[in-house]
């Protein structure tokens, strides 16, 4: 009968022991380097973001921040919310902000240029409450560039979206540009009751005759700023609206071309709107803004070829 094995050393197995705590000692060194790496490679980001909230007097979140250039900057991600001085905007969601400039100048409102990729904000009526007086600061901007942006319109429990593009120069200075706004089937209860608020809103239902569950088909709103202040508006839509009347009745959407001239030596603007419903009305208004914005009306002119369908309707 054999002798049985030798045990084997128990020096071997201690020395296993202490490598695998040595590579977990390790292993918690690198992990805890990197994170220290990580926080202080997300300091600018965390800055801006601190800088930002400050700023705008909101609750501010920014995903990344990409530094292209010493003076080309890339923010993503960015979302504001509750901000004081604007009582309307629920919420400000950006994908894509570029950032051209000097990052001194940045602190005191001035930007080359500001690119935009990815918008969308969120307005809604701030029932009462009202932006605090602040001194305004100056923002200059040598051009701005708005695309894939959206303007979301909440009340009455629902919402009415639309496309919103934008080419702007020359902010805080001799601005002039172009944007437009677009949409379909767009709900009208959600914009009205934005515009009025909850008492009002529920005032209007009950008194007007236009049906606010029926969609709009379609609308596209085209604004253009020329140097010096003038500013036209040009509004137009293929869908109709219906009216809820003895005779139910469906009228097109009126189209809309509005100017607005810049400014004289005392600050008056002349006006001129002209609004066509296609076989029902034709209207011009004219006249003039004071500088404070009080309006005098110097001309009207109205066709209403369709009151007689209209008085069948009523009646």
């Amino acid at each position: 009968m054999s002798d049985p094995p030798p045990a084997a050393p128990a020096r071997p197995r201690r020395a296993r022991r202490i490598l695998i705590r040595v590579a977990a000692v390790l292993g918690l060194v690198v992990v805890a380097a990197g994170v220290a790496v990580y926080l202080e490679r997300d300091w600018p980001r965390r800055k801006v973001q601190s800088i930002l909230a400050g700023e705008l007097g909101a609750d501010v979140s920014l995903g990344r921040l990409e530094v292209v250039s010493l003076d080309t900057f890339v923010l993503r991600d960015l979302a504001v919310r509750e901000m004081v001085s604007q009582p309307w905007l629920e919420r400000l969601a950006i994908a894509r902000l570029e950032v051209h400039g000097s990052p001194l100048a940045f602190r005191q409102g001035r930007f080359e240029s500001i690119a935009i990729d990815g918008l969308e904000a969120r307005l809604a009526n701030p029932e009462g409450r009202e932006a605090p007086a602040a001194e305004a600061q100056e923002i200059h901007v040598g051009r701005l560039d708005l695309a894939n942006g959206r303007v979301v319109l909440t009340g009455a429990g629902g919402e009415t979206a639309l496309a919103v593009k934008a080419s702007i120069e020359g902010i805080g200075d001799a601005m002039r540009g172009s944007a437009e706004l677009s949409g379909k089937d767009l709900p009208l209860a959600p914009a009205i009751a934005m515009a009025l608020g909850p008492e009002r809103f529920d005032a209007f239902r009950k008194a007007s005759a236009l049906d606010l569950d029926r969609p709009l088909e379609n609308l596209d709103v085209a604004a253009t700023l020329a140097e010096g202040g003038a500013v036209t508006v040009a509004v137009r839509s293929a869908g109709k609206l219906a009216l809820r009347l003895p005779e139910p009745l469906e009228v097109p959407f009126p189209s809309v071309d509005a100017s607005l001239a810049g400014p004289d030596d005392a600050g008056v603007r002349a006006f001129d709107v002209h609004a066509v419903a296609e076989g029902l009305a034709d209207a011009t208004v004219a006249g003039t803004l004071a500088a404070d914005g009080t309006p005098t009306l110097e001309r009207l002119d109205a066709d209403v070829p369709g009151a007689a369908v209209l008085a069948r309707a009523v009646a």
